[in-house]
């Protein structure tokens, strides 16, 4: 296992250890010990992602690294992605479909659908200034002004409500 997680580069202990702990997961000497059926998805995503702090790539491809972890793993993985790329300075390909995560991690960005592209450019533009998905998704400003307040025709208005279930129910 030594082997193959720095890629034929001998490495000892105590490089594994930090590697392994610097992904979140806790000892190390155990976590190594199992195969990988006995790991859950978790686990192994942040093993690959292991892998790649051993071995200093020069690219890492990064596909869903955050996905299905908990906020204190995500935390954790998004610090380590940023802290190799400020220190190793690797080329990244980042996919995902977590936006925020695009927003920390991505310098440019190529938004698809369907398998097509749909949207490129720069993070701080697509983010601002979006042109075809942006003005679909919950949280992206929109072209056109909201309206509140006087001059709104209102269509529904309801006060005490209730339902009663016939037969037993919630």
């Amino acid at each position: 296992m030594k082997t193959c997680l720095a890629l034929g580069k001998p490495a000892d202990d105590a490089t594994l250890t930090a590697a392994i702990e610097a992904v979140g997961l806790e000892n190390a000497a155990r976590v190594l010990k199992l195969y990988p059926f006995e790991m859950s998805g978790g686990m192994l995503q942040r093993m690959m992602i292991a892998m790649a702090v051993l071995c200093e790539s020069p690219f890492i491809i990064a596909d869903e690294p955050t996905t299905d972890l908990d906020v204190v793993a995500q935390a954790r993985i998004l610090d380590l992605l940023e802290s190799i790329m400020q220190k190793q300075a690797p080329g990244m390909l980042l996919v995902t479909h977590d936006m925020g995560v695009v927003a920390r991690l991505a310098d440019d960005v190529a938004v698809m659908s369907h398998g097509k592209i749909v949207e490129q450019g720069d993070v701080e533009t697509l983010f601002n200034c979006p042109q075809t998905c942006g003005n679909a998704q919950p949280g992206f400003r929109s072209s056109r002004p909201l309206r509140y307040g006087a001059g709104i025709m209102t269509l529904l208005n309801v006060s005490d409500l209730s339902h009663h279930y016939a037969h037993g129910g919630f």
